[in-house]
């Protein structure tokens, strides 16, 4: 009895791991209820269908490559996980294929346009967050970090973000509030806003607040107009092998 009990177990586990992946192609597939890539949603609304699918309970969003035209910003919530970078066909996230660089997928999935924040968040998360393995542009909002807000346990990492354009106070690609920013490609953004006490950087504006830390890891900063990086705020913000270069401000 207590064998069958333990087969049981396991098996309910492994449909447990199973149903917490939820799965979005550009035109979606079969049923669109996003249990398999044969059943994927569709499209940007498919990703933040996963989202509100998987608020209560935590899970992996997976994403096919693609372009995804961005028209409403999606609010990230505590344990869900969204991952870009797939053929389609995986069953495993380690099986994508990318180059040399972190951020070079092979399959991009690719959110673009807009004129809305693409990701934002409510407040900082008890356990965590991450947002992996995507391209960002072409969005020009005139939000705070046109592409992201981050905040206290959210990680954005193997990214790109480029050919983004605000007038915004806060910043062209990611404002941080708190977070982590690793392992991503920050390219040719462009903020036009002017404050008092110096220009907002087309790259990242970095404003943690006490009890809240930034950090900012294996970053390549490149061709910025407005600047790479700000820093302010209450709490620290933690820079760790970054490369900087022909940012303007």
């Amino acid at each position: 009895m207590r064998k069958i009990t333990l087969v049981l177990f396991i098996v309910l586990s492994i449909l447990y791991v199973k149903a917490g992946i939820y799965y979005v192609t550009l035109n979606g597939a079969g049923t669109k209820d996003g249990s398999s890539w044969a059943n994927a949603n569709a499209g940007e609304a498919g990703i933040a269908a996963g989202i509100t699918a998987s608020a209560s309970a935590g899970g992996d969003i997976w994403v096919a490559a693609g372009t995804y035209t961005h028209s409403t910003t999606m609010t990230i919530t505590d344990k869900v996980n969204i991952y870009g970078g797939f053929a389609g066909t995986e069953s495993d996230k380690g099986q994508r294929t990318k180059g040399t660089k972190a951020w070079d997928y092979t399959n991009a999935t690719i959110l673009s346009g807009g004129t809305t924040q693409v990701f934002t968040l409510a407040g900082n998360l008890a356990t965590g967050a991450i947002i992996d393995g995507f391209t960002f542009t072409g969005n020009t909002s005139t939000t705070q970090g046109s592409i992201a807000q981050t905040r206290g346990n959210v990680t954005i990492q193997n990214c790109i973000f480029f050919f983004f354009t605000t007038s915004a106070a806060n910043g062209a690609t990611v404002n941080m509030l708190g977070g982590t920013l690793s392992y991503c490609y920050i390219y040719n953004n462009t903020a036009t806003a002017a404050v008092a006490g110096g220009g907002i950087p087309g790259g990242i504006y970095a404003n943690p607040s006490t009890g809240v830390t930034t950090t900012i890891d294996h970053c390549l900063i490149d061709k910025n107009t407005g600047g790479g990086l700000r820093c302010q705020g209450t709490a620290m913000t933690y820079v760790n092998a970054c490369t900087f270069r022909r940012n303007l401000s």
